[in-house]
C-alpha cells in the first residue's frame, strides 16, 4: 500500500500512531526517522532522541530466542527489506528490562516527500504465546498428539508432539497426509478409514478408532484416533482435526495381564492332562500351549543326559512337524556340536533370540530343519544340571522378557509332572 504524505497528513499518522497501543516505528530502510509514545515507553525514554544517541535501528534490540525469530540481517537482506517478501513469518523478541517480550510484525509502505518510509508495527503477543506454551505443556503432559488437514487447500499440520510421539523432531517429519498414511499399521489400515469414512458420510458426530504407528526405533505405537469433519454452509467437508493419545502403556499392560491370566490356566491345567495324556501327548500339548500363549509357530521340548554333554530329541510339536521341520537327524547328538538355541544349554540359562539372521556362532541347521527367525529357548535345571530344553520359535515380532519367564514356569512343570 502506498500514500502521499502531506504535512497534514503527517500530522494525523503521528496522531495515530501516538495513540496505538502497538509499537510504532517508521523508518527509510536503513535508519529510523520517528517512534510513537507506546515505544518510548516500552524503551524506559521519553524523547526519540535519547534513543538516536546510542543507537541506529531498532533491530540493535532485537534477540535470537528461537528459531522464529527476526533478526537485524537474514542473509543477504535487512531486516525490513526481509519483512517486505515475508511479512508476519518471523517473530520479534525485544527484552523490557528483565521481561522477555515477543511482537509479531507487520509493514505498511508510505511515501514521504517524494521517497518511499516505511512503518514497522510491533504487535506484543507475549501472553498469548505464553498461553499456547501452556497449552501445549498441558497437552504434551497427557501425551496427547495434534493433527488437523484443510480439505480445501490440502495443507496438514502435525504437532511437534505427534512426531515427537513416533520418536522424530520436529524438522523431521513433513506436515502432510502421507506421514501418517505410511506409518500405519497395515492390519489397522482398513478399519481406521471406515471409522473416518463414516463421519464423511455424516453416520456419526464424530469417529474414534484405536490403530498402531510405526515409530522411528521400530517398534508400534498405539494411539487412540479422535476427530472430527468440518462442513461449509453447503454442506461440503473443508476440515478434518483430531488428536492421537498414546496408550502404548496401557496396551502393553493389558497384553501383560491376558498374558498372566492364560499362564495361570494353563499351569493349573497340567496336572490333570498328565493323568490322562500318554506322555508324548502331554508334551505335544504342552508345546501347544507354548506356542498359543507366545504367538508362536514352531516349538520343541528335548531331554538333556546328566553329564550334559548329549541331546535327546523328544519331539517337536505336532504344528512344528506338520507344516516347517522335515529333518531327518539322529535321536541323541553332542551338546557342543548343536545350533545356537544349545547355547542355553552351554550356558546354562535361558535364551532370547530375536535376529536369528545376524546371530552369532549359529553352526547352521541341518536341511529340512524349520528356517528360524526368532526363538526362546531355556533350560530346565534340577540339581545345578540342565536336565529339559524347550524353546518356541517364530513370532512375528520380537520376543519379550515376560514371556520367557511364563515359558520357563510351564517348562519346570512339565518337568516335574
Amino acid at each position: 500500500m502506498t500514500e502521499k504524505i502531506t504535512n497534514k497528513a503527517e500530522y494525523y499518522l503521528n496522531a495515530i500512531m501516538d495513540a496505538s497501543t502497538n509499537l510504532i516505528v517508521i523508518t527509510d530502510g536503513k535508519d529510523m526517522l520517528s517512534a510513537n509514545k507506546a515505544l518510548l515507553h516500552f524503551l524506559g525514554i521519553k524523547k526519540f532522541e535519547t534513543f538516536l544517541q546510542k543507537h541506529k535501528s531498532l533491530s540493535d534490540l532485537f534477540v535470537y530466542a528461537k528459531k522464529d525469530a527476526l533478526l537485524a540481517q537474514m542473509g543477504e537482506q535487512t531486516w525490513v527489506e526481509y519483512l517486505l517478501e515475508h511479512s508476519n513469518e518471523k517473530l520479534t523478541y525485544m527484552y523490557k528490562e528483565k521481561d522477555l517480550h515477543i511482537f509479531k510484525t507487520n509493514i505498511l509502505r508510505l511515501e514521504l516527500e517524494n521517497r518511499p518510509v516505511y512503518a514497522i508495527i510491533f504487535s506484543d503477543i507475549t501472553e498469548l504465546e505464553l498461553q499456547k506454551q501452556r497449552y501445549t505443556q498441558a497437552i504434551e503432559g497427557s501425551h496427547i498428539g495434534i493433527w488437523e488437514c484443510d480439505l480445501q487447500n490440502d495443507k496438514v499440520f502435525l504437532s511437534a508432539y505427534w512426531k515427537k510421539m513416533l520418536g522424530y523432531e520436529e524438522h523431521e517429519l513433513k506436515n502432510e497426509c502421507a506421514t501418517w498414511e505410511q506409518r500405519i499399521h497395515p492390519d489397522d489400515l482398513e478399519q481406521t478409514m471406515q471409522s473416518i469414512q463414516g463421519n464423511f458420510d455424516k453416520k456419526t458426530n464424530f469417529f474414534h478408532n484405536i490403530h498402531r504407528l510405526r515409530h522411528k526405533n521400530g517398534d508400534w505405537v498405539w494411539v487412540v484416533d479422535r476427530g472430527e469433519i468440518f462442513y461449509d454452509d453447503q454442506g461440503n467437508p473443508i476440515r478434518m482435526a483430531g488428536t492421537h493419545m498414546d496408550i502404548t502403556k496401557l496396551k502393553k499392560s493389558e497384553k501383560k495381564n491376558l498374558l498372566h491370566a492364560k499362564r495361570a490356566d494353563i499351569l493349573l491345567s497340567l496336572p490333570s492332562l498328565n493323568d490322562t495324556l500318554s506322555e508324548t501327548e502331554f508334551m505335544q500339548k504342552t508345546m501347544e500351549f507354548c506356542e498359543d500363549l507366545t504367538q508362536s509357530v514352531i516349538s520343541f521340548i528335548h531331554l538333556v543326559n546328566y553329564d550334559e554333554k548329549t541331546i535327546e530329541l523328544v519331539t517337536w510339536s505336532n504344528s512344528t512337524l506338520d507344516n516347517y521341520c522335515h529333518a531327518i537327524v539322529d535321536r541323541h547328538y553332542p551338546v557342543d556340536q548343536a545350533g545356537i538355541w544349545a547355547e542355553a544349554v552351554r550356558q546354562k540359562k535361558a535364551l532370547i533370540i530375536n535376529d536369528y539372521k545376524s546371530a552369532p556362532n549359529k553352526k547352521g541347521l541341518p536341511e529340512g530343519h524349520a528356517h528360524l527367525e526368532r526363538f526362546i529357548s531355556l533350560p530346565v535345571m534340577e540339581d545345578g544340571k540342565v536336565v529339559m530344553l524347550c524353546g518356541v520359535g517364530n513370532k512375528a515380532s520380537d520376543y519379550s522378557e515376560i514371556e520367557l519367564e511364563s515359558l520357563q514356569l510351564i517348562a519346570n512343570q512339565t518337568w516335574q509332572l
